[in-house]
């Protein structure tokens, strides 16, 4: 499966057909399908990925891989919608996908319904704000959200919130990030290629640092871009 998985970068053969054939060969693995339980159909190519149609035998099956969303494949991200028309629509209704991110840094005093959810919206659109227990809250040092995050801005990074007549940093983090630039802070985006300046956050002091990188991820012991390459500074999650 590893192997299958790293050739999904490879998906610019001709063969339309082929690619069609290798794409269902991995999705069939993932999503545990039999040959006759669906089938799939390229729509559309362009640069940074493709337009796919899927049809499946049973309403069920269908249910089943739209609820566990997201997908991931190697370095590409799978957004997945029912379709309700055959216009061009998707180009603008599949650019958002589901992930669950945290604030960290937040002043006791802010941890409100209200401030959570504005702080939420901030990364993106508001499915959820997990426990509003103010109390855990605290004691974890950060509140759980859950977004539709879209794949046509930048990853949230942090925000310099005002408090008290000073400001405070709050750091972002998120579990399971896909594929993203550490440049350009896109979805699906390669540091690699990407021609643009490192996107630069400021500090509480006007100190810079850059504003993506692997902290942005949950299980990364730094706590963001003004701590990159320090020690003895790691935040518990």
């Amino acid at each position: 499966m590893e192997e299958l998985l790293s050739k999904t970068t490879q998906l610019d053969v001709s063969d339309e057909e082929e690619c069609e054939g290798f794409l269902k060969k991995v999705l069939g693995r993932i999503w545990r399908l039999k040959e006759a339980d669906w089938n799939i159909k390229i729509q559309e190519k362009y640069d940074s990925g493709m337009f796919l149609s899927f049809c499946f035998a049973s309403e069920q099956t269908q249910s089943r891989i739209l609820a566990k969303m997201s997908w991931y494949l190697s370095n590409g991200l799978l957004i997945l919608g029912k379709m309700v028309n055959t216009n061009e629509s998707w180009k603008n209704d599949l650019t958002a996908f589901p992930i669950w991110g945290r604030a960290l840094g937040v002043p006791i005093d802010y941890l409100t319904e209200k401030n959570t959810l504005r702080l939420a919206s901030m990364a993106g659109t508001v499915i959820s704000i997990h426990n509003l227990d103010v109390s855990k809250m605290v004691t974890n040092g950060f509140f759980r959200f859950q977004i539709w995050m879209s794949i046509n801005k930048l990853v949230w990074p942090g925000y310099l919130l005002p408090c008290g007549g000073s400001k405070v940093w709050v750091a972002y983090k998120y579990d399971e990030l896909p594929f993203m630039c550490f440049r350009c802070g896109r979805i699906g985006h390669n540091k690699k290629d990407c021609s643009l300046d490192f996107k630069e956050i400021t500090g509480v002091a006007g100190e810079r640092a850059k504003a993506e990188g692997l902290w942005l991820k949950v299980d990364n012991e730094t706590m963001d871009g003004f701590h990159e390459g320090m020690r003895g500074l790691r935040k518990e999650l």
